[in-house]
């Protein structure tokens, strides 16, 4: 590609950063038709580029929302549970099943998604309600330190097994069609849960990397990531995800609403309208790119010899593995408070993430 091309990529990406990290998504819904549609890039090499941007939005912004006491660990390590475990088993699906049925029924769902979302544009928090019994076992509450009220604002999560749903089908969506899914996930915790909606956003922006992550590995191994197109999407993603980060406290939960609202309408007509646009593409073509960061042995043999496309690749696998390496710290974390609950949770999501590099190949 051009130089004009690499600074376009670039410049779109720092949109997408700014808007997913905001907005609770991995901005990956707007990378790939921009790939796709403005650069003429192949399908499945502007998927492989948009799990990456994924995880570089939720890098970039995850560690300030945990800072900011945003972030809710264990309700988003408990329904990570659910999206590992289907994001797997969407990255498999992907190289048998043509989703364009499934971008059109998304589209329509998300559609009354939105009109839901706008009669809440209004609300600043959740009623307030007492917590389930299942709630209380797995303490799902909690409080975040909210700048515009002043003050700190309790939540608690209900109907979690509806969630817990929810959050697996967010799952099987991000693995097949290559996207976060952090706009279904904040309407899981939204909509369904009933959480804060800056709890919401910063959750997902957590959790939106490490189920990136666990079907990152698959498409990986298949060649789909391509350094030359993934590089300028990530280093765009993770600065403007950085910006975002630095903005979403100063916000009122309102504010995010509409911030999200547009962002969820602009997804939906997207894959409603897919079929029509067609820019959904094949997902059954295969062959590995040049630039693929899928040959292991040529990235070591790379780096040996100093080339600046093999750093750019390592570069990239190491973007990828951060989020399981969040994950692997924060059993540690869990164990060492003492919560042996979280600690085994935590350490299933581990599990589901490491055993996923056995299905690269």
């Amino acid at each position: 590609m051009s130089l004009g091309a690499d600074v376009g990529i670039f410049a779109i990406s720092i949109a997408a950063g700014l808007i997913g990290a905001l907005a609770g998504v991995g901005g990956g819904i707007l990378i790939v038709p921009a790939l796709t549609l403005l650069f003429g890039i192949d399908i499945r090499l502007a998927i492989g580029a948009s799990i990456v941007s994924v995880i570089a939005t939720s890098s970039g912004a995850a560690a300030a929302y945990v800072r900011d006491r945003m972030t809710d660990m264990r309700i988003g390590m408990f329904l990570e549970l659910a999206t590992t475990s289907g994001a797997v088993c969407g990255a498999l699906l992907a190289a048998i099943v043509t989703p364009s049925l499934l971008y059109v029924l998304l589209g329509i769902v998300l559609l009354f998604s939105a009109v839901q979302q706008a009669f809440r544009l209004g609300e600043e928090l959740p009623a307030s309600t007492v917590a389930s019994p299942l709630a209380t076992r797995l303490r799902l509450a909690g409080s975040y330190p909210d700048s515009r009220l002043g003050r700190d604002v309790p939540y608690v999560a209900i109907r979690i097994p509806l969630g817990f749903v929810m959050m697996a089908g967010a799952g099987v969506v991000s693995g097949l069609l290559g996207i976060g899914s952090g706009v279904l996930k904040v309407l899981a915790m939204d909509g369904a849960m009933r959480l804060p909606m800056k709890v919401s956003s910063a959750t997902s922006n957590f959790m939106i990397g490490v189920t990136a992550a666990a079907s990152a590995g698959i498409y990986l191994g298949r060649g789909d990531v391509d350094v030359t197109i993934a590089g300028p999407v990530a280093l765009g993603v993770l600065a403007g995800a950085m910006i975002g980060a630095r903005i979403l406290p100063r916000l009122s939960n309102r504010h995010v609403r509409l911030v999200f609202l547009p962002v969820l309408i602009v997804i939906a007509v997207g894959f409603a309208g897919s079929l029509v646009v067609g820019w959904h593409g094949s997902l059954l073509g295969r062959g590995v790119s040049a630039a693929s960061a899928s040959d292991f042995g040529g990235i070591a043999d790379g780096l040996a010899a100093l080339r600046p496309v093999a750093i750019a690749q390592a570069g990239l696998i190491v973007l990828v593995a951060t989020p399981v390496v969040r994950v692997a710290t924060s059993v540690a974390a869990f164990a060492l408070e003492g919560d042996r609950l979280y600690a085994a949770i935590t350490l299933g999501v581990l599990a589901i993430l490491l055993g996923s590099l056995f299905l690269i190949r």
